[in-house]
């Protein structure tokens, strides 16, 4: 992750697994969307993140979210809008879908969206060391097209475990 040789900000910890409140990702997503532009922000997982209806939706800039202790994220839907979300590293992450197999009236169908077809960033996306166990059908979309004068998407996936729950 390239920060431009600015100091990370202190890592903001998910430390609860309920889906509002302090210590919540859903906390520390705000709080890294609302940290001031070119901040370097962490977001550590270190405990189970419980089953979410909401997308969680991902606007900041030159981030990491990160999981340690093997924490689980079950059932829940992060979305990054290019437009605004980049230089972003997704580590050590890992998405179950949770009780029950997954399908079309039962969101999130996927574990990360990545739109870029609005605008996107020079930097791009690394989704490094992650476990995805299938949602529905995909367990990561990324939704781009040609925009003039824009980058393309750029987006690497590293060491990753795809696995069909069947």
């Amino acid at each position: 992750l390239d920060g431009g040789g600015k100091k990370p900000e202190p890592p903001i910890e998910v430390t609860k697994g309920d889906n509002e409140g302090p210590g919540t990702l859903a906390a520390a997503i705000q709080k890294a969307n609302e940290a001031k532009a070119g901040s370097q922000m962490e977001i550590v997982i270190q405990t189970n993140v419980a089953a979410n209806k909401k997308d969680l939706k991902v606007l900041a800039q030159n981030l990491t979210i990160r999981a340690v202790g093997g924490a689980v994220i079950t059932h829940n839907h992060l979305v990054f809008d290019c437009r605004k979300a980049d230089n972003i590293l997704l580590q050590d992450l890992r998405f179950v879908p949770g009780e029950g197999r997954p399908n079309r009236k039962n969101p999130p169908r996927d574990a990360i969206s990545i739109d870029g077809t609005q605008g996107r960033g020079k930097k791009g996306f690394w989704i490094d060391h992650c476990f995805f166990e299938a949602f529905f059908d995909l367990s990561v979309t990324a939704n781009t097209k040609d925009l003039k004068g824009a980058p393309p998407l750029l987006l690497t996936v590293s060491y990753c475990h795809f696995h069909d729950n069947d």
